[in-house]
């Protein structure tokens, strides 16, 4: 096998290689350091585990937002992002939490004091969510062993932490994997039978779609730019733009396939043959199935998704699309 850059490198510059599965990267960084040194035996310096802020350990601001009762809990409409909410982040470099909204710095121990928490709260928390993700991952994400323990988990970790924290990031991205699979099982069935059969599941569609867009704004918003969120999630984004395709709702597949265009012809570049490469619709949509196929037994080549990107099945993909040309 062979390996490619996807950006240029300088003669000399050290090349390094990241070890850590999509979930695990979503960490902050406390946690990926510990599962590196735990796994790998090393102390990871990168550049995203020692530089800046820690992306994923967002904390709304106490002194922005005011924690309510006994337990210093966020109130429902901070934890849930029903109004703007004021972020502290923490400086790796100073080990320091700051607020750029009002202003306010504190050292780690205060900020945890002022918050109302403890380190054992985030311990707690994210093994009960380990343990949920280890049930989740041994069933596919497809069955959901407890629906009830990912509304009780994500409401304590809102509370807690607020929706930037990466405890409530993980569940959502674990709730995403879940409905992708159940939609896809769908689109399958439906296939088999009749394209009408497939708009009888609206809600879940649109819960889909909601949770899809929430987390990717946050994403965006955590990394700084498009292109770092998609870099990290655009397989995510391939099947959830596949599904959207499948039940006619185009204009988010649409917003999908824009956003992750570009990092997937990157790859297209070195992956595929100089030459023109061209695939009929009936060649995409095997291709297509392949793919969902692939991530559903975790085993799928990334290159149907590289053919149908490269071939000029999708070079009009901002025209006339309906459910008939997919089915040439």
């Amino acid at each position: 096998s062979s390996v490619y850059a996807l950006r240029p490198i300088a003669v000399g510059q050290e090349i390094s290689l990241c070890y850590l599965s999509t979930t695990d990267r979503l960490r902050s960084v406390e946690s990926r350091r510990l599962h590196l040194q735990a796994h790998k035996m090393f102390l990871c310096c990168c550049p995203a585990c020692s530089k800046g802020s820690d992306s994923f350990r967002l904390v709304p601001c106490p002194r922005c937002h005011e924690r309510e009762g006994s337990g210093m809990r966020l109130p429902a409409k901070i934890a849930n992002e029903h109004q703007a909410v004021s972020y502290a982040s923490l400086e790796l470099a100073s080990q320091s939490w700051n607020c750029a909204a009002c202003s306010s710095s504190w050292t780690s121990e205060d900020f945890l004091e002022v918050c109302g928490r403890e380190p054992a709260d985030e311990l707690r928390i994210s093994s009960s969510i380990g343990d949920y993700l280890m049930a989740l991952e041994a069933d596919c994400f497809f069955g959901a062993p407890d629906h009830t323990e990912w509304f009780a988990l994500r409401k304590e970790a809102a509370s807690l932490f607020g929706l930037r924290h990466w405890t409530s990031m993980l569940l959502d991205l674990s709730m995403l994997d879940h409905l992708s699979l159940k939609l896809q099982a769908l689109v399958k069935e439906g296939l088999r039978q009749d394209h009408d059969n497939l708009l009888e599941t609206p809600e879940m569609l649109a819960e889909f779609e909601g949770a899809l867009f929430s987390l990717l704004d946050r994403m965006v918003s955590a990394l700084g730019s498009d292109s770092d969120a998609v870099a990290l999630l655009w397989e995510d984004l391939w099947s959830a733009a596949s599904i959207f395709f499948a039940f006619g709702r185009f204009e988010p597949a649409q917003k999908l396939l824009h956003l992750i265009r570009p990092f997937v012809e990157r790859c297209a570049d070195y992956l595929l043959p100089k030459p023109d490469f061209s695939a009929t619709g009936a060649e995409a949509i095997l291709a297509l199935s392949q793919q969902i196929e692939g991530c559903r037994d975790r085993k799928g080549s990334r290159e149907p998704l590289l053919v149908i990107l490269r071939s000029p099945y999708f070079q009009g993909i901002s025209g006339e699309l309906t459910w008939n040309s997919l089915l040439i």
